[in-house]
């Protein structure tokens, strides 16, 4: 693993734990990891490409709210959470990037666990709630994430290869 890897990884864990204990107070701290990772990447260029991911998280998450699956103080996604899915995206080109060698069902089997467990930890420290039962809540995010985490690994897989691409090119 890279020194970068290891930066990012940090990066997206003090930004996931910022925002599960502290939601909208910590937003300016989440911007600011954000942009101390694009001042330290050594790709910035794909990382911003990888940003498309976070446009699909963002929109996954505000379907979620609309339909009651989860909940914040609002009923638009929260900018905290917002900030939070543009660190989740640009890690996927750095601390999980392993992600990408893995094969799309395998990556889907990953996200069925990782992501539920995510946001059922976010639901114990009251950073969301739900009005489902923890069974449904859980079921129902593993089928979400079985699919968004392929989807999104693909968008920055691709934004990788694109970039090798213009790189080699003359």
């Amino acid at each position: 693993m890279s020194r970068f890897s290891i930066i990012n990884l940090v990066f997206f864990q003090a930004a996931w734990f910022l925002a599960a204990w502290y939601t909208d107070a910590a937003a300016a701290f989440l911007l600011l990891l954000l942009c101390c990772h694009f001042v330290l990447s050594p790709t910035k260029r794909i990382d911003l490409k990888v940003l498309y991911g976070a446009v699909l998280g963002i929109t996954t998450d505000q379907v979620l709210i609309s339909t009651s699956v989860f909940g914040t103080d609002s009923s638009l996604i929260p900018i905290w959470l917002i900030l939070l899915w543009g660190c989740f995206a640009v890690s996927l080109n750095h601390s999980l990037a392993w992600l990408q060698q893995l094969s799309l069902t395998k990556v889907a089997i990953i996200g069925a666990f990782a992501g539920p467990s995510s946001y059922f930890a976010a639901l114990k420290l009251e950073a969301l709630t739900t009005t489902l039962n923890q069974g449904h809540f859980l079921i129902l995010l593993a089928l979400v994430w079985a699919a968004l985490l392929p989807a999104l690994v693909s968008i920055s897989k691709h934004s990788t290869m694109n970039e090798q691409h213009v790189k080699v090119t003359p």
